[in-house]
């Protein structure tokens, strides 16, 4: 259905029950962690009504179903990792009101590897590249039927789907909207070295 991009969205970053990953958004940018970095763009957006930071549970739908519980109310949900700081509020912007005539969206970037088709242990074909796709893990739908997508999977007993495969398995089209390569994750001190460059250079996800 169409959406009007003064809808009061909702913004949930699910957290991880791996150390790793909390150890990770620790790591600091200009002096500000990871995490901090990607709360506070999300604070500058005027669409985005409140940001709930999401403890982890026994799994990511779990997850999502607990903050959802407690979540003030809202027409749409924005899904955004923790990770990745150098989203923008002008990027989240631009991906929300491109969003907002569809029912749900994700922030993409064509892959860059090739992928090759085995059958048998055999190399068939080399698939076109300009067909394939790499979610940023940056998703925006309507609240109501996520909902109703997300506790009918919960009931199905598929605990280790998450946000995406709810949608699919309800149905839910997500249109592919063209995001940034400089909205990566930050898994290590190398990616804290180049984000601070990227900043400095004014590259963080833009229009």
């Amino acid at each position: 259905m169409g959406q009007s991009v003064t809808q009061r969205t909702l913004a949930l970053i699910p957290l991880s029950s791996d150390p790793a990953s909390k150890d990770r958004l620790l790591l600091t940018i200009q002096g500000r962690s990871v995490l901090e970095w990607t709360v506070d763009a999300m604070r500058m957006v005027p669409e985005i009504g409140d940001v709930v930071i999401a403890e982890p549970a026994s799994n990511r739908l779990l997850t999502l179903r607990q903050a959802l519980d407690s979540a003030p109310v809202a027409d749409r949900i924005l899904f955004h990792e923790p990770n990745r700081p150098l989203t923008s509020a002008a990027g989240l912007r631009s991906f929300l009101r491109d969003a907002a005539a569809h029912p749900a969206a994700a922030m993409v970037v064509p892959v860059k590897s090739t992928y090759k088709e085995v059958v048998d242990g055999r190399v068939v074909s080399t698939i076109p590249r300009n067909q394939l796709y790499q979610l940023q893990h940056v998703l925006v739908v309507d609240r109501a039927p996520f909902e109703e997508a997300l506790d009918s999977t919960i009931r199905q007993g598929r605990v280790d789907g998450d946000e995406f495969t709810a949608c699919q398995s309800a149905g839910i089209p997500i249109q592919l909207i063209p995001g940034s390569y400089f909205n990566f994750p930050i898994a290590a001190h190398l990616d804290v070295e180049f984000a601070e460059i990227a900043l400095v250079k004014g590259l963080r996800l833009a229009p």
